[in-house]
């Protein structure tokens, strides 16, 4: 007889092998005793006192009557060690899925105490007398004054067969749980690991109940006294169901912690606070939910509430304020793409306080909706936006609005700014760059917001100003807080930020500080408000705005020990700026005069069958309106502009392309062109070139008849990369994003830029008084571009075009029609052309592969077959 192949045995003991596994698996998942099911570990430093607990007890019986015939009793240390006032017990066993009825049966639980131990839930139940085992999950609160370790102990118990006599059947202690005390300063984290060293940390527990249960936050709320702290540690992660703030707290987050939710029940807030509050230093994000989000903050409260220096995203209205009759502070913060809005009082009653804070991209139009009793001054709207169009019954004055966002910190919620008091002792702020101080008898509060410096995203009103001042210390926006009405204010601005400012600055040859006149001390000012100031203008100076009627500067001075520059504002009526009317309007800065320029990289023209098309690249622009071609017949003659203004699109580290088409040509001619740069005062500050070209004699072909060609992206394309932002006429895009309006596209891209040549710009010295154009002797010379004579692609003609980033295999002057246009790119040239391949060899025969794969593959099987014949035992 023949036996079965060698490989029958091996399968058949690997699966009884499984099935042993499984069964062993499954038995032990039911082991007798209590485990510890949420969290899975305490921390390192002990289980928070407070810390919610969830545990399974796991039972075998051996039931004898058909009544009531098994009751768990469960116990906890003497003293108070936990908490059963919102714990809960099965009431259905987890493997009979038999009921149970809460509470004990005959007394058995409360008149049979274990020793050091009391009485806290029982269950008692009717299981069928084939039930082998059970299993009940208990929850429960370590209580908040505990402060040793504690450990579980249930018993079961078990009645005869006449259903009269019970007896303990089972006995079992859970693992002691170390305790860590509570303390004016607790931490909050998702699991043990994230609790780190600090202590005590409440983390989240195996609940999702009302009132926030089941969420470490909430068990520290429970736990802490009115005034503690809680800190919140990493990417925080809340539960379906709201947690209940309803304690005086100070609520915060370490380094960028978050309080986040990634679940799809977005019915409910984030938090309702219900008492005085504050929460600060944390991201909201009101996670991925499909259809409306969360709304991040709920208030309803009789105490005043604080959200300070936080970021608020993706929910569905950002703070929403209820039957409030306690004031709201909401400063410093930025909200950022709610559905709905970013603060929302929904009833009259309460004082609703907004103020420096980014409010951006919230809903379509309104913004902030205050019911007739908020304030909203002194916050950055958005791309155009401004505090009336953005808000609603909310007061706000014209004119009283950042002229450009609030610095933003990667890694750090909410923005630059800070509510700060002011004393007869000077202090500093923002890393020692700004100091305030007094000369009055009274302290009282003011608030300094941060813009940076860097580029034209962080200059207040840049529109207006442009890229006027070259910044030696930050921007800054400085004003009263509410109900302020002092008689000082001195303030200190560092100079020494930027290279060779400080050397400038100090120079006895330059007309700064060397000076001696407080005029001339370099820190400016500007207001919008009442055309007190002509552009920026010093401290020290007359201001010369038409608003100014006469009056003088205040008192300014040069620190150069200490590389500041000073100023004392006060009220009398003669100085400007004047503290309690000018410093509500007025952003600062310590910098150098910048007339404006650009770095040229390429400036060509080329001949084009019925046109001359005239190029040209910047590899930085500052304080620059834009440009004007001009043309002349012979090289030394007269320019005349022949162009309108091309606006500028570039900036100090954006590079951008630029094109137009003269189509007024006649054949056979040689025509010259300059390049006109006009900054952002209105004046002509450099001119190139000229450049030459000779036209050819017309060829005969078929007339084209040309239409113009706007590009148009009415909204910005929104991405997941970082925000940048840019003012005057509120600006926030993000650095991907197509600008707003009917102008030229325009691809904003940081990096390496061509290298810049100004070689043949020359300044302006026709007279002011005439036409307007230059009017000869200038340097000759063709600027060419430095690695690449590619242009980028133009659409359309006789109108203003921007294009993207050129085709990598686009040759010189691309497919150019159109007259005037902007383009902009990366890079100093031609993109690379990645996901291209270089080989040049034959192509893969597939089908010559396939084949001697499938050949393999049978040859394989065959090898198989044969030695399995073989092995017959």
């Amino acid at each position: 007889m023949r036996k079965p192949p060698f490989w029958i045995g091996s399968l058949l003991a690997i699966l009884l092998s499984a099935l042993f596994v499984f069964a062993v698996s499954s038995n032990s998942d039911r082991a007798e005793g209590i485990a510890l099911l949420s969290p899975s570990a305490c921390p390192s430093g002990g289980c928070a006192a407070g810390q919610r607990l969830n545990f399974s007890l796991s039972y075998s019986v051996s039931p004898q009557s058909t009544g009531t015939n098994t009751q768990v009793c469960v116990y906890a240390p003497t003293g108070g060690w936990a908490d059963f006032s919102t714990g809960w017990i099965s009431d259905k066993g987890l493997v009979s899925s038999e009921t149970y009825e809460l509470g004990e049966t005959n007394a058995l639980c409360s008149t049979n105490l274990p020793t050091g131990y009391t009485w806290l839930a029982g269950a008692s139940g009717k299981l069928p007398v084939e039930t082998s085992s059970d299993q009940l999950e208990i929850a429960l609160n370590i209580r908040a004054t505990a402060t040793s370790s504690g450990s579980l102990l249930f018993r079961v118990y078990e009645v005869d067969a006449d259903g009269t006599e019970w007896s303990q059947t089972g006995e079992f202690t859970s693992a002691s749980l170390s305790v860590a005390p509570l303390a004016q300063t607790v931490f909050v984290a998702n699991n043990s690991t994230a609790c780190g060293a600090n202590s005590p940390c409440f983390i989240n527990s195996g609940d999702d109940l009302a009132k926030g249960l089941g969420t470490g936050l909430r068990d520290a709320i429970n736990a802490v006294s009115a005034g503690d702290t809680i800190q919140v540690l990493g990417d925080y992660l809340v539960k379906d169901k709201t947690v209940l703030l309803d304690k005086d707290v100070t609520l915060t987050g370490v380094g960028d912690a978050s309080l986040t939710y990634y679940g799809s029940d977005c019915s409910n807030p984030l938090l309702s606070v219900t008492s005085g509050a504050v929460i600060q230093n944390l991201t909201l994000d009101g996670g991925a939910c499909t259809s409306s989000s969360r709304t991040l903050i709920d208030i309803d409260s009789a105490d005043e509430v604080a959200i300070h220096h936080n970021t608020l995203m993706d929910g569905n209205v950002g703070v929403l304020v209820q039957n409030n009759t306690g004031q709201v502070d909401i400063a410093f913060n930025a909200f950022e793409k709610q559905d709905s809005y970013a603060v929302y009082q929904e009833y009259s009653g309460s004082n609703v306080l907004i103020y420096a804070n980014n409010i951006v991209e919230n809903a379509n139009g309104i913004q902030v909706l205050c019911n007739a009793e908020g304030q909203a001054d002194h916050n950055f709207w958005g791309p155009g936006q401004t505090a009336a169009s953005s808000v609603l019954g909310c007061q706000v004055s014209k004119c009283k609005e950042l002229g450009a966002a609030a610095l933003t910190i990667s890694g750090t919620p909410g923005v630059s700014a800070e509510l700060v008091t002011v004393t007869n002792s000077k202090q500093y702020a923002f890393n020692d760059q700004i100091a305030y101080s007094r000369s009055d008898s009274a302290n009282y509060d003011l608030v300094i917001v941060n813009h940076g410096q860097g580029s034209s995203e962080n200059v207040p009103f840049y529109d207006v100003l442009g890229n006027s001042i070259s910044p030696c210390s930050n921007y800054y926006d400085i004003f009263l807080a509410e109900g302020e009405s002092p008689s000082s204010l001195n303030l200190a601005f560092r100079y020494d930020l930027n290279v060779d400012c400080t050397a400038k600055i100090e120079s006895p040859t330059s007309p700064y500080c060397a000076s001696g006149s407080m005029a001339k001390y370099p820190l400016w000012w500007y207001d919008p408000a009442a055309n007190v100031t002509e552009y920026w203008d010093t401290t020290g100076q007359a201001p010369e705005g038409k608003g100014a009627g006469g009056a003088p500067g205040q008192i300014t001075s040069c620190d150069t020990g200490l590389n500041e520059i000073q100023v004392t504002l006060n009220n009398l009526a003669a100085n400007r700026p004047r503290l309690s009317t000018d410093l509500g309007f007025t952003p600062f800065v310590v910098g150098l005069p910048n007339d404006g320029g650009v770095d040229l990289s390429q400036f060509t023209v080329t001949f084009d069958t019925t046109q001359n098309k005239i190029r040209w690249t910047t590899t930085a622009e500052s304080n620059v309106a834009g440009f004007h071609v001009l043309r002349s017949d012979s090289e030394n003659g007269t320019y005349a502009r022949i162009s309108p203004l091309i606006d500028s699109i570039g900036d100090t580290d954006i590079w951008a392309s630029y094109y137009f088409n003269d189509e007024s040509i006649q054949y056979t001619r040689t025509y010259y062109y300059k390049l006109e740069v006009v900054n952002m005062q209105g004046v002509s500050v450099e001119f190139h070139g000229p450049v030459s070209v000779i036209t050819s004699t017309a060829t005969p072909t078929s007339t084209l008849t040309q239409t113009p060609t706007v590009t148009r992206t009415p909204y910005p394309t929104r991405t997941s990369t970082p925000y940048y932002y840019r003012s005057p006429t509120s600006y926030y895009l993000r650095a991907t994003a197509t600008p707003i309006g009917s102008g030229p596209t325009q691809v904003r891209t940081y990096g390496p830029s061509p290298t810049p040549s100004r070689t043949s710009a020359t300044k302006p010295t026709y007279d002011p008084t005439s036409d307007g154009y230059p009017s000869g002797e200038y340097p000759v010379g063709t600027e060419s571009p430095s690695g690449s004579d590619g242009y980028p692609a133009e659409n359309g003609t006789g109108a203003q075009i921007s294009t993207p980033t050129p085709d990598p295999n686009d040759g010189p002057g691309g497919q150019d029609s159109g007259s005037p246009g902007q383009e902009q790119g990366k890079n100093g040239g031609n993109p690379s052309q990645g996901g291209q391949s270089d080989f040049n060899g034959q192509a893969i025969q597939w089908p010559y592969m396939t084949l001697g794969a499938g050949m393999g593959l049978l040859a394989l099987g065959l090898l198989s077959w044969l030695l399995i014949k073989t092995r017959v035992h």
